[in-house]
């Protein structure tokens, strides 16, 4: 859907799209009837939207209101404003980058505590383990035994070297949201990995013990996710959240009681 050149009359379906916004929530209500058109498929993606001057007619408001709505719609990732003789406001693809981005900013301006987290995560990767063990193909299967395939390969060129397997680790974890067919569980917890990682990088020993524990545990849940063993695959999930959850906690100690 593209917009006509400045001076020539509203598009009907422009017109059909918008009303005039009300006074007592002028912005709010632009916002709500621009994402309802993209909502119901009137713009799609890689659509213009009319002008600033024919939005202000329609929406029967001045140009600051429209251009601080028009803002917000950017910060959320619905549009993306092009300046330019062949700019303007173009619907943008809806991702669920947008959602991780807000919950990484909530995780690290909170101050979330290991405890915190770990709570969380052995409840959202339980459910995820779970739905993986019904819904996992033969691919995802395959790409789980890659995984630990290559950390077992790290472990034996360096047992005490943890650090490449955390990357791997958190392969892993994403392999089995993937498999679950979740994307919004894949976007959450893609988020909490993200985060969760500052502290495991920080905190966790760097041993062989840990090394091994860490490959052992994947391996079970890999094996009961195989097994299309949900409970299983779920059980497995939880302990091995809270178990390093308790590593990192005790290194946590450790580190804040040196001098």
């Amino acid at each position: 859907m593209t917009t006509p050149d400045p001076g020539t009359e509203v598009p009907e379906a422009s017109a059909g799209a918008f009303r005039k916004a009300r006074r007592t929530r002028f912005i709010h209500d632009i916002l709500s009837q621009i994402e309802q058109a993209i909502i119901d498929g009137k713009y799609r993606v890689g659509d213009k939207l009319p002008s600033e001057r024919q939005l202000c007619e329609l929406f029967q408001t001045s140009r600051g209101p429209l251009r601080e709505a028009l803002r917000v719609l950017e910060q959320k990732g619905l549009i993306t404003i092009k300046a330019g003789a062949y700019g303007g406001a173009f619907v943008t693809a809806v991702t669920t980058e947008q959602m991780s981005e807000s919950l990484g900013f909530l995780l690290k301006f909170k101050g979330v505590s290991l405890a915190e987290l770990a709570e969380f995560r052995a409840f959202l990767e339980g459910a995820t383990a779970a739905l993986a063990a019904k819904r996992a193909r033969k691919t995802d299967i395959e790409h789980l035994k890659a995984l630990i395939a290559e950390a077992r390969a790290h472990s034996k060129r360096d047992p005490r070297h943890l650090d490449p397997l955390l990357p791997i680790d958190s392969r892993f974890h994403k392999s089995l949201a993937q498999a679950a067919g979740n994307r919004l569980f894949l976007s959450v917890l893609q988020t909490v990995y993200e985060n969760m990682y500052q502290y495991q990088d920080k905190y966790l020993p760097r041993e062989e013990r840990i090394i091994k524990l860490l490959i052992k545990d994947l391996n079970e849940i890999r094996a009961a996710v195989e097994a299309g063993d949900s409970e299983a695959a779920r059980s497995l999930m939880q302990r091995h959240v809270h178990k390093f959850n308790r590593l990192a906690e005790e290194g946590q100690k450790q580190k804040d009681k040196a001098p």
